[in-house]
């Protein structure tokens, strides 16, 4: 759709409004809801559903948040809640949209349980004969299915020393120089793998999305949802470059899997365009979330 429209016509700006929006509703429901997640939980679908009180993984779980690599940036919130995962695993799942399993994203934190594939029609059985949503009966028919799965011997959380170390760096740059460093001394295979995936993703997009995760621990999470708004309508208005429509053509459209950044390296993308890209529009024109001490259904819902 957004590779369809085009720059010229805006009428993306509404569905990205009210899924921003939706995002941080979903995110402050008072009400205990519950995500049963089975296949692909990626990008938007994962904004909508990480934030949940409970948050069920299985065997066939896979989470990503690919968009660095397509030119976007890392958004639905992510910018909050990767972040806050602790260490530097937040920066390393953003940049690279390394895929986790089910295990891993109970090991990690972004699961609140595990919950075998067979037994999951089970569990949502249970769950729909509850005779209320108090969150403590919820809970106690969740952790009555949970039966958390080892994570596997090749997983990527056993290399967290290493990536904390790494992917603490203070700019792409430098990632990528200790990555290389690294590899020159150990060869280890998934260092080989990130460097390739760093090497051959968007530097716009690899800039603004640091930018974004880096700062987004220090955020609340409405900081964050407002300010990844102004980046994806910057990324969809060319604002600095048209990266992330090229990106959509290489690997959703044309799928051959040669797109032509431009700029072409992290260095060309200057801290002129970073600011530009993350600067706050007029107030009208902003993400409008109500305030602390407002309802929470305060504020406009329509672009």
């Amino acid at each position: 759709m957004f590779y369809g429209l085009g720059k010229l016509d805006e009428s993306w700006k509404v569905m990205v409004y009210v899924k921003y929006w939706l995002d941080y509703h979903i995110a402050t429901f008072k009400k205990p809801l519950v995500a049963l997640w089975h296949g692909l939980v990626m990008g938007g679908g994962a904004g909508l559903s990480v934030t949940g009180t409970f948050r069920v993984a299985t065997e066939k779980t896979i989470f990503a948040m690919p968009e660095a690599a397509l030119g976007l940036h890392t958004d639905c919130g992510a910018s909050y809640w990767l972040s806050h995962l602790g260490g530097s695993l937040g920066e390393f799942l953003s940049l690279t949209g390394h895929r986790l399993d089910g295990a891993e994203m109970y090991a990690c934190g972004l699961a609140t349980h595990f919950v075998p594939l067979q037994s999951l029609p089970d569990l949502e059985k249970r769950l729909a004969e509850l005779p209320s949503g108090d969150e403590e009966a919820v809970r106690a028919v969740i952790d009555s299915f949970h039966s958390p799965a080892p994570i596997s011997a090749t997983s990527i959380l056993h290399k967290r020393e290493a990536m904390d170390r790494i992917f603490s760096k203070d700019s792409i740059e430098d990632i990528v120089q200790a990555l290389e460093v690294e590899l020159e001394e150990t060869q280890e295979q998934w260092v080989k793998e990130t460097l390739k995936i760093l090497k051959r993703s968007s530097p716009t997009g690899l800039r603004v999305t640091f930018t974004s995760i880096r700062t987004g621990r220090n955020l609340s999470r409405a900081e964050c949802l407002k300010r990844e708004y102004r980046l994806t309508i910057n990324a969809l208005r060319g604002t600095v470059t048209d990266d992330f429509y090229e990106g959509i053509r290489a690997i959703v459209v044309d799928k051959d899997n040669a797109p032509k950044w431009n700029p072409r390296s992290t260095q060309e993308v200057t801290q002129e365009k970073l600011d530009l890209v993350f600067k706050p529009f007029k107030d009208a024109d902003e993400l409008q979330l109500p305030r602390d001490n407002e309802p929470r259904w305060t504020g406009k819902f329509v672009a």
